[in-house]
């Protein structure tokens, strides 16, 4: 048997469609690796990618964050195409820095000859499409957002986003509303193709190591706890989840000891890393919670790296995005086993069933998600029923597998023409 056949059959795959040793060159341009929910599936994807047999290497936007030693810990090199020197943040110095981001992105598809752009995220698509421009390379779009942030930054760094995603090869959504999007955008529907998240399967819940991690958080054995997980973004909806727990105990449903774990980093308010935790977004919410009257609940623990662990110390999941495509937070739960209450946003519905795997509610109503939550706080046995059957839908149709064949039969439509 063929050494790369039999690395491929070890990572789980049904091998690249066509001729099964053909290596593929991939270059993958990312905003940054930075702990978040499109970065941690490049974590995951790109390594099993390599041991299929293709030649893998990351580029990212911004300077080195937590995730490039996880990828360059798997055999993945990673080059950053960051700017060095010290620039003002001006309209200027930023398209500097963008062009500069080009040419060292470009630079590296040429050295390592790579056949393939594959760009994630918006910033990551705008600067790949140039440089894929300039090497003559197939440009691939992962876009895992809707398109509501091209409102948000502008209308130049909107078009750019348009022409990057019209003009690439093929174009990946993750969820079903994204494909509507690109649809509306104007992307042919030819080449839009589907590759859903993945999630490792999580072990059956470990009582001790639960135990341990609520003690190590200061909480109760029998301390009702919340947790959701996601960088302190505003689209984010931390501050609904913060006043529907506001009404809840102000209403007396929140009877007994209680916390919420909010878990992500803290950022300003146009969404840039912020040198210290608590003086970006993280103040403005510890003020709402002041408001509120349940600061004494509210635990940030900023970023972390034992999400899995922090998941299982839990007893209820909540996800408040306004917008979202598909969320990795959101699918971890599921995984976890966690009773869960999300906006219905992007593709929540597709994960929790239209409601059979959790509890959906509008996006930005925090009465509903106050009612959904006094549900599964008085309804254990519900809960234990949604979280069942969400473990269930995430290990059966989102598994690290079957995202690789996904991702590897659109390299292989790609290279096909």
């Amino acid at each position: 048997m063929p050494a790369a056949i039999a690395v491929r059959r070890q990572a789980g795959g049904q091998g690249f469609s066509g001729d099964r040793n053909r290596c593929v060159r991939i270059a993958v341009l990312i905003d940054s690796l930075a702990i978040g929910g499109a970065e941690a599936q490049m974590a995951l994807v790109l390594p099993v990618l390599r041991a299929r047999g293709h030649d893998v290497a990351c580029i990212t936007i911004a300077p080195r964050e937590a995730l490039c030693a996880t990828l360059e810990a798997a055999g993945i090199p990673v080059r950053t195409a960051a700017d060095g020197e010290r620039m003002g943040r001006g309209a200027v110095a930023a398209v500097i820095r963008n062009l500069r981001a080009v040419g060292r992105a470009a630079a590296v598809v040429r050295a390592r000859r790579s056949e393939i752009l594959l760009t994630v995220l918006p910033h990551a698509c705008i600067v790949g499409a140039m440089a894929a421009r300039l090497t003559g390379t197939l440009h691939i779009v992962a876009r895992r957002s809707q398109n509501a942030y091209q409102h948000e930054r502008g209308a130049v760094f909107g078009m750019l986003d348009r022409w990057g995603t019209r003009t690439a090869r093929l174009v990946l959504a993750n969820s079903e509303p994204v494909r509507t999007d690109l649809l509306a955008e104007g992307v042919e529907p030819a080449r839009i193709v589907r590759v859903v998240n993945a999630v490792v399967p999580k072990p059956p819940p470990d009582l001790r190591a639960r135990e341990a991690t609520r003690a190590a958080l200061g909480l109760g054995g029998d301390e009702l706890v919340l947790v959701t997980v996601a960088n302190l973004f505003a689209y984010k909806g931390h501050a609904d989840i913060i006043a529907a727990l506001g009404l809840l105990n102000r209403t007396g449903a929140m009877a007994g000891s209680w916390r919420l774990l909010v878990v992500g980093r803290d950022v300003d308010d146009k969404g840039r890393a912020v040198p210290a935790e608590g003086i970006g977004r993280r103040a403005v919410l510890e003020r709402l919670a002041s408001d509120a009257g349940i600061a004494a609940h509210v635990q940030f623990l900023g970023e972390r790296a034992d999400v899995s662990g922090l998941l299982e110390a839990a007893d209820i999941g909540i996800h408040a995005s306004l917008t979202e495509s598909f969320s990795n937070a959101l699918l971890e739960m599921a995984a976890a086993g966690l009773p869960i209450v999300a906006t219905w946003v992007g593709g929540a519905n597709e994960l929790l069933g239209q409601g059979e795997a959790g509890l959906l509610v509008p996006p930005a109503d925090p009465v509903a998600l106050a009612e959904a939550l006094a549900v599964l706080i008085r309804d254990a046995s519900l809960g234990r029923r949604l979280a069942g059957a969400a473990r269930q839908r995430a290990q059966a149709s989102y598994g690290v597998a079957s995202a690789c064949d996904s991702l590897e039969a659109a390299l292989s439509k790609a290279l096909s023409g």
